[in-house]
Order: C-alpha cells, then structure tokens, then sequence
C-alpha cells in the first residue's frame, strides 16, 4: 500500500492517493504527516508541491497494485503553515538523479522496501557500502564502510538518528488528526478499517486510532 516519490515539479494527487511526510522516529515507528490527499475534510490539497519528497498510501478499496497517473498541476495553493513546517522538518527526503549521497556521522539512513512475510512496507536500513563514484569497493558490500548511499531517482530515503542495530521501521500514521475531531464509531457492515500500521482489520475491537473508510478517527 506504500510508495515514495519526489518530482521536480508539481503534480496532484490521483484519486485514492494520498502524500505524507516524515518528521520523527518513535521507537519502532516513523510518524507519518499528511501533506496532500484528495479529502475535502482536511486541511491538505490534493497536490504535492515541486521537490517536495512524500510517502504515498493507497487508500482505495479493494486495494490494487498498479500504476498511477499523476498531472502536472499549474496554479497550485501553498501548503498551509502546519503542514509547510513539518515538510520544512522531514527526515525524509528526495533524489532526481540516483548519485551517490554522502552519509553524515550520527545518522542511519532507511529506504521504503518489503521482506517476506511483511503485511505492510517499511522503512529498511541502509549500508552505507558505496563509494564516492558510485562503486561498492572490495569488502564494503553490506557494510558502512564506504560513506555513500545510493537512492533510486524521484524517490526518497530517510535519514534519522537511530540505534546501531536498527534494521527497520514500521510505518505509523501520526496520532494528530487533521479536519476531524474525536468520534467514537460503531463498526458497520461494509466499513473498510485499518489501524494505524497500515493493517486490514476486520472490526474495532479496541480504544485507539483507526483509519475508516479512507477517514482516520479515534476510538474511545
């Protein structure tokens, strides 16, 4: 259900796709922040601004691997202030050309992948096992030894200060909601429900942050 992108320039958002960003690391987590969608009931529009590196979700039903188109947009709103700060204070970020990227002493670097057997993507460790012109030099295959990373062009890695033995994190949806106030729903048949790591959930058995029917509320 998850993807990344980072574009010169602006586009929106294809319907049933919405952009997030990145700003902390929690634990296990990575909090993920709205910045566009296609949901009138929230402060987001429905482009993401030039330069801007996101983390796109799926949030259509059924959910189907494939592609999508996304418009060059002209005319475009600013982001407002909120949503502009956290972009301005991402931990993610974006590449247009796949170059090697020097790594900064203190930091572990991550990119959006999958393993067998996970339900959802995550965000996977990095070595940093390049060189400055791109190569992977005898014995640094795996390891940090090199000080580069490489990252696909138009997509993102994230950069965090985490523990050695950080492999990966699991992406949670930040518990602050925008445009929605506190609801208590009662599950009904036909809701489409997932929690916030991204898991299909066949009904709400527990207090916490859902994410119904493409809306996200909290359960008292």
């Amino acid at each position: 259900r998850f993807s990344s992108l980072y574009l010169p320039y602006d586009v929106e958002l294809p319907a049933g796709v919405s952009a997030f960003t990145a700003v902390e690391v929690d634990g296990e987590f990575v909090e993920l922040y709205r910045v566009a969608d296609n949901n009138d009931e929230t402060e987001a529009g429905n482009v993401i601004p030039a330069r801007t590196p996101v983390i796109l979700y799926l949030e259509d039903e059924p959910y189907k691997a494939g592609s999508y188109e996304f418009v060059l947009a002209t005319g475009a709103q600013p982001l407002s202030e909120d949503i502009a700060g956290k972009v301005s204070n991402a931990i993610i970020h974006g590449r247009i050309m796949q170059t090697p990227i020097a790594c900064d002493d203190g930091y572990r670097y991550y990119k959006l992948g999958s393993k067998a057997g996970d339900e959802v993507s995550k965000m996977y460790w990095m070595a940093e096992e390049y060189s400055a012109n791109g190569t992977i030099a005898q014995g640094n295959a795996g390891t940090d030894n090199g000080g580069y990373i490489r990252c696909t062009a138009n997509k993102i890695y994230m950069r965090a200060v985490a523990p050695v033995n950080q492999q990966a994190f699991t992406m949670r949806f930040a518990t602050v909601t925008t445009g929605v106030d506190e609801v208590t729903i009662a599950d009904g048949e036909g809701d489409v429900i997932y929690d916030i790591q991204g898991r299909r959930l066949n009904e709400i058995t527990h207090p916490g942050i859902y994410i119904v029917n493409g809306k996200k509320v909290i359960v008292k």
